[in-house]
């Protein structure tokens, strides 16, 4: 497991976004994956670096913290054989391709408002 600052989809009541978070990179059965505690909401997120979008998450518990927190949802999933098997077959769909384009394109969007922010 290795730190990694990423991007990550949020959606909050009519609004549709990324927002970048401090977490780390992992791989399951050879797929790859990020993870991240948010302390607003109290939860580990599991995310699928290709989408954006959560693919798994756990309350925090008060005997996990930090990486160890994200240890334990990492090693949940791994024993949730449904969820990646669910997984590993969306990533076939034509939804999963739609949903990496609309992911990349709001990546590119925060890299052109990022660079409007440089030019006087």
């Amino acid at each position: 497991m290795e730190r990694k600052v990423f991007f990550t989809l949020i959606h909050k009541r009519d609004f549709t976004g990324i927002k970048q978070v401090d977490g780390f990179e992992f791989s399951i059965k050879n797929i790859e994956f990020y993870g991240y505690v948010d302390t607003e909401k109290n939860k580990v997120y599991i995310i699928d670096p290709k989408t954006g979008r959560s693919v798994y998450d756990l309350p925090v518990f008060d005997d996990y913290r930090g990486i160890n927190a994200i240890k334990y949802t990492v090693d949940s999933l791994k024993e949730d054989e449904h969820t990646l098997e669910a997984f590993e077959l969306k990533r076939h769909t034509e939804k999963y391709k739609l949903m990496k384009k609309a992911f990349n394109s709001f990546l590119r969007g925060a890299e052109l408002e990022k660079r409007c922010k440089q030019v006087r």
